[in-house]
């Protein structure tokens, strides 16, 4: 059993994309066990003792049989200068990092980290964590909380697809699905909207790809909706 302690974040490659031809099909996620939840998140002191030069999104506070734990999500948008030809490139990495709280709350060194780094050359770039798509769950029941989250990007112009990441850990398994936002022009069918699960989701338990699925199929029915809206 997990008692989680959460504050949901506000804003918390290489992958071969596949284009999906038929509806994804529905899954069904394994209802979670009694989870208490509140809004606790980590003070200006205790984000002092990190050594974090990205700009703190949001954090987020949850206690599972490990003991009290810290999610902490950044994001840094800045340029880089190739060091061959002198052009600048805008970049934005985004971060993911949970780290121990022991009895005083001050973090101790990062548990593990996901950072994605998004680099454009003369075009438009855009990334950040989907609002409210983090998640902590039990829903194996084995005390080991797993924290799912999202983020989006995009690199390029005009009316393209953004590249979703959907990313499920528990402990020190990762799961990750690469996918795209479906894009409607005018009356024409819409395109975009596939998905491709690495390695280890592939291979993970159905309950792990029915979590991550889930949150990706949200995320693609509200972007297909804004699409059509516009």
């Amino acid at each position: 059993m997990v008692a989680i302690s959460m504050l949901l974040l506000a804003g918390c490659d290489g992958v071969k994309r596949v284009q999906s031809e038929n509806p994804m099909p529905a899954v069904a996620v394994a209802p979670t066990p009694s989870v208490q939840t509140g809004k606790q998140s980590l003070g200006a002191s205790e984000l002092q003792t990190l050594s974090l030069v990205e700009p703190v999104i949001d954090t987020l506070h949850f206690t599972d049989r490990h003991g009290d734990q810290a999610v902490v999500c950044s994001r840094l948008a800045k340029h880089a200068e190739d060091p061959v030809d002198g052009t600048v490139a805008d970049r934005i990495v985004l971060s993911a990092e949970v780290y121990s709280l022991p009895a005083t709350r001050a973090p101790t060194a990062a548990g593990w980290q996901h950072t994605d780094d998004i680099e454009c050359d003369g075009v438009d770039i855009e990334a950040g964590f989907y609002p409210d798509s983090v998640s902590v769950t039990d829903l194996d029941g084995n005390g080991t909380a797993e924290l799912t989250f999202a983020y989006h990007r995009f690199c390029g112009g005009g009316i393209d697809p953004r590249d979703v990441t959907v990313c499920l850990r528990e402990g020190g398994d990762s799961y990750v699905l690469e996918g795209q936002t479906p894009v409607r022009v005018g009356n024409d069918p819409p395109f975009g909207a596939g998905f491709q699960m690495d390695a280890a989701l592939s291979a993970a338990p159905q309950w792990v790809q029915d979590q991550v699925l889930t949150t990706f199929q949200q995320l693609r029915d509200e972007a297909a909706a804004e699409s059509h809206t516009n």
